[in-house]
């Protein structure tokens, strides 16, 4: 490929990433045209990311040769007009210059020619430049810090140079190696050297899980950049556009961004600046050595000897050489290992503190503990090297934290705890409440317990943070732990302390160590059968206190994993969390897996006759059922659960139970969204036989419904089924465009429950509200409309988050008005926050089919014709891969693609 071929597509590639979809034609063709090996499929193909797909597919791309015209052929038989249309605006008389200027300027210094975006340091620095200096959360290296200067030198060299692979961030780099070797410290060493050649502008992330990365940007944006989290109109704005934002600030400028302990691929990938025109310098420290995108990386392995020496003299703060034969004896005896040597000079620090003390009597103390561990049957074989060396440090150090007459076995309980929880943001209130000897006196426990946490402290066992709330503790300072733990057989007893502290105080902060503790005793059928109601309750406080479905969906199924293994499959417990786990993805939009999920569970309630569920249970997982098959296309499916559940509840309890109510409401709104409830669309007509057998006519279920609610309203604020049940009576009327009556039920519904303390009957008034909203789109007042819709937009904004999918309907429902009061630009601008929050928390909701759709009618609206039809294409090809060639969203689909294109022919003429 040419270069101005390269740079175009490197100049575009947000765009195009934005309009190409993986597409198996295209795929095809490039194949054919020996553009694409099979290896070049396989690698793509086993990325799951599809935004990542497509980035790759470009890098790929741009490394073939004459590949520019065979790409565009292949994405126009594909029929991705929006990317055809891109690369074929390229102007190749606009890069002749700059490419022969760049040739003159690589062919005189040797540098590299390939498509790079590496920014150089600036020399000077100016007085306005270091009034701008962002540094956040950086922190200096420990005072022992000493020596790594080849690697300081070979880091910043990997970062300035970049990766000599095309890629959208060359200047990424990653140092990467085992726990306790001293990753964090040389970062913060590298600030602290090469700081100013970043003009000062250091910004240190927190890249343990998806939610410390997330505090971490909303910090930095709110109290260092002065980024509102609203967007004008006083709604909490879209994380993704948080993240542009911060990223946006620093163009123009150096900066360095450091990801700190990076675990996760995925987690990660979201917040880098892979769609950036001028991004950061990424800095990463992690384990991993393997990643998704392309980056420089630095192996850092033990200290060099003489490093190792200066460590320990520092850390003793011995100043002569008089030791100096001793301390190489240290030296080699922990290996050179960093987190081994700080643990020696905190322990022979705390022992001076009490009677003189050399390093030759450690070293003695070393050698027995050693011993010990070797002869033991129980060694730690699957250990390396290294992590031996810290077990018997760690071993000597909990030894004398054990001996300590005050506190030492309160400290020791404490330690053996935590290393079974999630190693960071443990919360110091639920340790300094425990009750570990059974006094019955609180004040005192808690004093002990202050004194046994301090104790830890200075022994560096585990790490404080500011404010004092959390501590957290090394990953391999835990490991050593749990083996000692499994060689005394004392696993068990501290699974049992651990669990009960936290079930006794589950909140959020602590579902995730909850589930740590539980994971590591899996193979403990009492334990786990003994806190199996603490299972349940985690699962209820994620359903009431949280709207992150992907991280409620992990939690529920650690815990049902672990309870599977020790339960027969009709154990209640279990069933519940079965059923929790398949409302999280009919919510999420994984409808397959709902529907699997409540189907099994409803044959083992069939099979097995159990009684423990309620009939309200029952019901719902029937009704959720219907619902996820409806989602999948399958009208006949779902409809007959809906008339099974109408007649089985109508038996039992009369016509004017709520679930009743709610069974035949949810068939009339099915069969009004099908076309009208007297005559659904050609097509159906087995839905509309199923319906003609099932009890009243399609006039009687009106009256039906309108009498039942009449007989029934007082109950909405008294009980919340109720409230739920007249919102979709409320939503059936309003399909059937009676509006009058949709408005009247919705405003009851509204009125009573706007002020209710009841969580459900909160968000069914909130969800009346938005359809009086919807109401007044239908009859042209748009102006009460989209102050109807911002109101809902707060409200879920405020009970719900950002993220939930009713914050995101209610914010497209606000984009709609806008663009019908002739906003529409600033309407499509925010259209890109609400899909990209879709694509991240509900990547295969029917809502984000939707959403699209909209964005594509939008861009018909706009004049960007070609990028219309090339998006419906695009989607349409999924839903067909998704739902299969039935699936009722293609008819409109095909509608609008049908429209445009005669447009475009006419255009054309």
């Amino acid at each position: 490929m040419e270069e101005c071929e390269k740079k175009h597509i490197v100049e575009n590639l947000s765009k195009l990433v934005n309009v190409t979809s993986w597409n198996v034609t295209t795929i095809a063709v490039l194949q054919g045209s020996g553009t694409f090996g099979l290896d070049d499929i396989s690698f793509l193909k086993s990325i799951p990311d599809e935004r990542q797909k497509i980035w790759e597919f470009y890098q790929k791309i741009m490394t073939k040769s004459n590949s520019y015209q065979h790409l565009i052929a292949a994405l126009q038989i594909g029929c991705q007009t929006g990317a055809v249309f891109i690369l074929n605006a390229l102007d190749r008389n606009k890069y002749t210059l700059e490419v022969e200027q760049r040739a003159n300027s690589c062919s005189s210094s040797g540098t590299d020619k390939h498509v790079q975006t590496v920014k150089q340091p600036v020399a000077g620095t100016s007085e306005s430049q270091k009034k701008a200096a962002v540094r956040f959360e950086v922190i200096k290296p420990v005072k022992l810090f000493t020596g790594r200067e080849k690697q300081l030198e070979d880091l910043h060299k990997k970062l300035q140079q970049g990766t000599t692979k095309l890629a959208v961030i060359s200047q990424m780099a990653t140092i990467a190696g085992l726990g306790g070797i001293g990753k964090t410290e040389l970062a913060r060493r590298y600030i602290q050297k090469y700081g100013k050649e970043y003009d000062n502008n250091v910004i240190w992330i927190s890249a343990q899980t998806e939610q410390t990365l997330t505090e971490s940007f909303r910090k930095l944006a709110t109290d260092y950049l002065k980024i509102t989290l609203l967007n004008v109109d006083g709604k909490e704005r879209c994380m993704t556009t948080v993240i542009s934002e911060v990223y946006k600030y620093f163009e123009g400028k150096q900066c360095l961004f450091v990801f700190d302990n990076a675990e996760s691929n995925d987690d990660i990938h979201k917040f880098l600046p892979l769609q950036v025109a001028d991004p950061p310098y990424i800095l990463i420290t992690s384990r991993d050595t393997e990643w998704s995108f392309s980056l420089e990386t630095l192996e850092l392995n033990e200290m060099e000897e003489s490093e190792a020496i200066a460590f320990v003299k520092g850390g003793l703060q011995i100043l002569d050489e008089s030791q100096d034969d001793v301390i190489v004896q240290l030296v080699k005896q922990l290996q050179c290992f960093p987190l081994a040597l700080s643990q020696a000079i905190s322990y022979i620090k705390q022992k001076q503190k009490l009677r003189k003390y050399t390093i030759c009597q450690y070293l003695k103390e070393y050698e027995t503990h050693s011993e010990k561990l070797l002869s033991s049957k129980h060694s730690p074989a699957e250990f390396n090297s290294y992590a031996e060396t810290t077990f018997t440090t760690w071993k000597m150090t909990t030894e004398s934290i054990a001996a300590n007459e005050d506190c030492g076995k309160e400290a020791m309980c404490m330690l053996n705890m935590v290393s079974y929880f999630q190693p960071d943001k443990i919360p110091t209130k639920i340790l300094l409440a425990s009750n570990m000897n059974g006094s019955t006196d609180v004040d005192l426990q808690m004093e002990q317990n202050e004194h046994a946490l301090r104790l830890l402290v200075k022994y560096s066992m585990v790490n404080i943070q500011p404010k004092k709330e959390t501590i957290s503790i090394h990953r391999l300072v835990q490991e050593v732990i749990r083996v000692e733990l499994r060689r005394e057989e004392q696993e068990e007893k501290t699974w049992r302390c651990a669990l009960e502290l936290l079930s006794a105080r589950l909140d959020l902060n602590c579902l995730i160590h909850f589930c740590s503790v539980y994971k590591h005793c899996s193979s403990n059928k009492p334990l786990a059968i003994e806190f199996k109601t603490s299972t349940v309750e985690i699962m209820n406080i994620v359903f009431e206190n949280t709207y992150k479905y992907t991280s409620a969906l992990r939690i529920v199924t650690e815990l049902k994993d672990v309870l599977k293994q020790h339960v027969s499959s009709n154990d209640y417990h279990l069933i519940l969390l079965e059923i929790g786990l398949a409302t999280l993805n009919k919510e999420m939009g994984n409808y397959e897996n709902a529907v699997e999920g409540l189907e099994r569970i409803l044959a083992i309630l069939t099979e097995d006759k159990i009684d423990m569920i309620s009939e309200g249970e029952l019901f719902a997982i029937q009704i959720n059922l219907a619902k996820a098959l409806d989602e999948l296309g399958n009208p006949t499916a779902g409809l007959t659960m809906l008339v099974q559940i109408f007649k089985t509840v109508k038996s039992l309890n009369g016509m004017n139970h709520f679930n009743t109510i709610h069974a035949l409401a949810s068939i009339a709104t099915y069969l009004q969204s099908l076309g009208h409830l007297e005559n659904p669309f050609i097509g159906y007509e087995n839905v509309k036989d199923l319906v003609e057998n099932f009890g009243p006519k399609p006039l009687e279920i009106v009256a039906h419904l309108n009498t039942a609610y009449e007989n029934t309203k007082h109950m909405i604020t008294t009980d919340s089924k109720y409230a739920l049940t007249f919102y979709k009576v409320a939503l059936f009327f309003y399909l059937r465009e009676d509006y009058e009556t949709a408005n009247n039920i919705a405003g009851e519904v509204y009125e009573q429950g706007k002020n209710s303390n009841d969580k459900v009957v909160q968000t069914q008034s909130i969800k009346c509200l938005s359809l009086r909203g919807s109401i007044k789109n239908k009859e042209g007042k748009h102006e009460e409309a989209l102050k109807i819709f911002e109101s809902v937009h707060t409200s879920y904004s405020h009970i719900a988050g950002s993220s939930d999918i009713n914050t995101l309907v209610s914010k497209h429902n606000i984009l709609q008005e806008l663009i019908e009061l002739g906003e529409i630009d600033t309407a499509f601008e925010e259209y890109s926050d609400v899909l990209e929050a879709l694509k991240n928390g509900y990547p295969n909701h029917s809502f984000r089919f939707q959403v699209e759709q909209e964005i594509a009618t939008t861009l018909f609206k706009m004049e960007r014709f070609e990028e219309s039809l090339a998006l419906l294409i695009d989607l349409r090809t999924r839903i067909q891969s998704r739902f299969g060639e039935t699936h009722p969203m293609l008819t409109n689909l095909d509608l609008c693609i049908s429209k445009i294109k005669l447009f475009l022919m006419e255009v054309n003429r």
